[in-house]
């Protein structure tokens, strides 16, 4: 996927908290004369294992 580099965030923190109080997230994709948006629901799971 694309992304600027103006739009890049590199830090892991912050990348969770906005993960965490976002809970999805849109898919653009093209019907061939419009885009057409899709949600996407996401969620956020602390495991045993995981370091955030």
């Amino acid at each position: 996927m694309y992304a600027p580099k103006h739009y890049a965030v590199n830090d892991r923190a912050k990348m969770l908290d906005f993960i965490k109080s976002n809970g999805f997230g849109i898919l653009f994709s093209h019907t061939g004369s419009e885009p057409w948006p899709a949600i996407c629901p996401s969620s956020w799971m602390r495991t045993a294992v995981s370091k955030d």
